[in-house]
C-alpha cells in the first residue's frame, strides 16, 4: 500500500506487537492496513489544519475502492512471494 510504504520509508514504524514488523506485503489483512493508513493520514490532516493548511488526504475511501485495494494487495503479495496460495 502506497501510504503505508511511504511512512515506512520515512522511518515511522508499526507498533511493537505487530508480528509482521510493519511489512505491508507480509500482512494478509488489508483492512488492518487501511486502518493503519487511515490513522496516519488523519494525524497528518490534523497537523496540516493546525498550521492553516489544507488536508493532505481530503477524502474517505468508499467500500468499492477498499475492495479494489484488497484485490491489488493480494495480487502484489502473490507476485512478491509465489508460495502464497491463490
Amino acid at each position: 500500500m502506497d501510504i503505508v510504504d511511504s511512512f515506512d520509508a520515512a522511518g515511522l514504524r508499526a507498533s511493537a506487537d505487530d508480528p509482521t514488523g510493519g511489512d505491508a506485503y507480509a500482512t494478509q489483512d488489508t483492512a488492518a492496513l487501511l486502518r493503519r493508513s487511515g490513522t496516519i493520514t488523519l494525524a497528518l490532516n490534523h497537523i496540516n489544519r493546525s498550521m492553516g493548511l489544507q488536508d493532505l488526504y481530503p477524502f474517505a475511501l468508499p467500500a468499492r475502492v477498499k475492495d479494489k485495494l484488497a484485490f491489488a494487495h493480494r495480487h502484489l503479495r502473490r507476485t512478491a512471494n509465489p508460495t502464497i496460495p491463490r
